[in-house]
């Protein structure tokens, strides 16, 4: 995998599979970090290689990547939680001092690397093991 910025068509057509906006793909999509709430394993003006999943498919400690409104969001998946029929789940950004819950509807995908600067690191649900 190539470790070049895509451009802006590249995001939008990345954006459109993660939110169901055209043919979703299996393949991996590249989207810019343009936010710190996920500092500092994930800093700004980094790019997220992103894997389409269902939410069955995650475990606690991944770097989920969910759908609010017309935003896309990568954050720490903490917990998930079932109670009957209902499934939620809780979310947080490493830096942020407070998470949300999401539903297992807004779930798009799982970032499998972080590509910053000349670097490639994968991204392991324990990555921010001093993270609660």
């Amino acid at each position: 995998m190539t470790n070049k910025k895509p451009n802006k068509e590249e995001m939008l057509s990345a954006w459109l599979a993660l939110t169901e906006g055209c043919e979703p793909s299996q393949e991996p999509v590249r989207l810019p970090v343009l936010s710190g709430s996920m500092l500092p394993d994930i800093p700004p003006g980094s790019t997220l290689v992103i894997v389409p999943c269902a939410s069955k498919d995650l475990q606690r400690g991944d770097v989920v990547v969910f759908q609010t409104d017309n935003r896309l969001t990568a954050h720490r998946l903490i917990i998930q939680c079932t109670i009957g029929p209902l499934q939620v789940l809780f979310q947080k950004g490493d830096s942020n001092t407070h998470g949300s819950w999401i539903s297992p509807r807004q779930v798009k995908g799982k970032v499998l690397e972080v590509e910053r600067e000349h670097d490639i690191i994968p991204v392991s649900s324990n990555m921010a093991a001093s993270e609660s």
